[in-house]
């Protein structure tokens, strides 16, 4: 049945690229099953494509054209098929300014970018305003801080500064319901409190914490708080 399986998903692709679809660096439908899961396979670079690594995840070929090896993920039935290829960012990438932050975030043309994903590949999204020299990422929510600001969000929405928020005291609670994505943390600094990226008037910084329980995310000295909002008692 496995066999079967993976001939209809084999002829599927064929016609799927026949069609137009072309991945720069994988042209031959080659179809690698997972070891853990026997609805998912990986169709990798081909062998004959020598593009030189340069740092993290991107390449450059012998004309100088610059690449991110990336994945493309496409379904069929209930199989999934994660095509890698190599992403041209020529016209992006510029090799002698660009520097790793983390797996996440890095500096371009001296500025700072957040890598994004979704089943096309991976794509940038510029952090504005963020400060290179200074910026350092939260560790379990999407932002992170420079010498001036704070910034949150999503790679879906945007990274944006949070108005008023002191980046040297500034504290991330993010309730255990929450994501690194999701943009629903609280943060805290020595003087407010904010949901995302709006303050919370009348919080009381001093005693707020996080609790989570079901429907109660924060509490402080005079109130309970859920998705950012204050619970009517």
């Amino acid at each position: 049945m496995k066999t079967l399986a993976l001939v209809f998903i084999v002829n599927s692709v064929t016609v799927f690229l026949a069609a137009g679809q072309k991945y720069t660096g994988n042209d031959l439908a080659q179809f690698i099953p997972d070891k853990n899961d026997d609805l998912f396979f990986v169709d990798p670079i081909d062998d004959t494509v020598n593009y030189k690594h340069v740092v993290d995840k991107i390449y450059r070929d012998d004309a100088g054209a610059i690449y991110l090896r990336d994945v493309s993920v496409t379904g069929f039935g209930d199989s999934v098929i994660a095509h890698e290829y190599f992403h041209d960012y020529s016209n992006f990438i510029e090799l002698k300014t660009y520097r790793r932050i983390n797996d996440s975030y890095f500096g371009n043309k001296e500025k700072v970018y957040l890598w994004y994903s979704n089943s096309d590949g991976t794509y940038p999204l510029e952090i504005r305003d963020a400060d290179l020299e200074t910026f350092r990422p939260f560790d379990n929510v999407c932002g992170g801080t420079d010498w001036r600001f704070v910034f949150c969000g999503s790679p879906q929405g945007g990274v944006e500064i949070i108005d008023g928020a002191d980046p040297e005291t500034i504290k991330v609670l993010n309730p255990r319901r929450g994501c690194w994505n999701c943009g629903n943390a609280y943060f805290k600094d020595d003087k407010n409190v904010f949901f995302a990226l709006k303050k919370i008037e009348g919080a009381d910084v001093k005693t707020f914490k996080l609790v989570d329980q079901e429907n109660i995310d924060c509490t402080d000295k005079r109130r309970k708080y859920f998705d950012g909002k204050v619970i009517q008692p």
